[in-house]
């Protein structure tokens, strides 16, 4: 796991996209070492590598989740559609609750309704993981 968070370091970005990657085959494991540097790597300037970190920092779920409040900036201020529904599936893994499903829900309902299939499936994903709390909003939704 060392010349994994070594290679998220990398000036290639390859190296990094495949570092992130393989972090997120570890889930939980990985917690301890690579959430900080996961969460550094949500900065990053290619979209691939933020997107596999998101995915890594989601797959280690509720032990990354001193990564939350960067996730949740990412939520409100990322571009494209799909970042943002990616860093709310990543919350939604780490810690799903009431607040979360209040908090995200209405986006990720409005994220339905874009033409990528990949933003409206990792939405769908976010709003079934937010479990019950999620219920009411995506019921009204599909009512609509």
């Amino acid at each position: 796991m060392e010349q994994l968070l070594k290679q998220l370091d990398s000036g290639d970005e390859q190296q990094r996209l495949e570092a992130a990657e393989s972090l997120s085959g570890f889930g939980s494991f990985a917690a301890e070492n690579a959430t900080d540097a996961l969460a550094q790597a949500l900065d990053d300037e290619s979209e691939n590598v933020r997107y596999a970190a998101l995915y890594a920092l989601g797959a280690i779920g509720h032990d990354a989740k001193k990564a939350l409040p960067e996730i949740r900036g990412r939520i409100d201020e990322s571009d494209p559609a799909y970042e943002r529904v990616l860093a709310a599936w990543a919350a939604t893994r780490i810690a799903p609750s009431d607040k979360l499903a209040q908090e995200l829900a209405p986006a990720l309902i409005k994220s339905l309704a874009e033409s990528d299939m990949a933003v409206n499936s990792r939405a769908t994903e976010a709003l079934v993981n937010l479990g019950r709390a999620g219920h009411p909003q995506l019921i009204a939704a599909l009512d609509d």
